[in-house]
């Protein structure tokens, strides 16, 4: 028998959505914002896709709901911080929006930004799961799939409370109230969610870690006042 649902400090690599604009870009504009994603990845072709490649709908934007046929700008696959931060700062230069994808599991395709011409940023390589034998803290990464998530929990002995479906991503399964036995025992996945270490990515490319939930707990307090 597995010990009670440990904490999950998430990663969550979340890149805020900078404004979207409707304009066409001129095509000097857009060879540079070609250039601008590519650099951070070093010219990685394979991950740094664009929307006029080919196999780039069947191979990297995977359409759920075929209503709904969003058309992204790029698709980007960063290892790194400084590999999301750094297309942050290009999308903002060119008005571009940007959304952070994790298991990519949307039947409204929201996970490809809601609209066309939309930078994604798919946080897959984003996968670890580590549990501190002291504290019984799990940290994982946002690009984990529930199936993943679960396996690398219950190898350090630990265990939270979860849905059915293995390919669900992480970022639905923690910070949504979803369905499952595990649920309906234990309590819903997102009630296992600690902030402290979350990394917050700005809209023009900069990024904090929080030390603390108090500083957590400020930060979003401030964003709600705002809107």
């Amino acid at each position: 028998m597995l010990p009670s649902s440990s904490l999950i400090k998430l990663v969550l690599l979340a890149a805020a959505a900078t404004g979207a604009s409707e304009t066409p870009l001129a095509p000097l504009a857009r060879q540079d914002l070609l250039s601008c994603l590519s650099s951070p990845v070093g010219g990685d072709a394979a991950r740094a896709q664009f929307q006029d490649e080919p196999d780039f709908i069947s191979k990297d934007v995977n359409y759920h709901n075929l209503n709904l046929q969003y058309k992204p700008f790029a698709i980007l696959y960063p290892k790194t911080n400084g590999e999301i931060s750094e297309p942050l700062a290009c999308a903002v230069k060119h008005k571009r929006k940007v959304q952070p994808r994790r298991g990519g599991r949307d039947f409204i395709n929201k996970c490809l930004g809601g609209a066309d011409d939309v930078i994604v940023v798919d946080l897959k390589h984003f996968n670890h799961v580590s549990v501190d034998k002291t504290t019984g803290m799990a940290t994982v990464g946002p690009g984990n799939l529930l199936e993943g998530l679960v396996e690398g929990l219950n190898n350090a002995g630990r265990f939270m409370p979860h849905g059915s479906s293995p390919t669900v991503g992480v970022g639905g399964e923690t910070l949504i109230v979803l369905d499952g036995v595990f649920e309906m025992l234990d309590g819903a996945g997102n009630k296992s969610v600690a902030k402290k270490g979350d990394v917050y990515f700005f809209p023009a490319g900069s990024m904090v870690t929080f030390s603390t939930s108090q500083e957590v707990l400020a930060f979003y307090t401030v964003q709600r006042a705002r809107k």
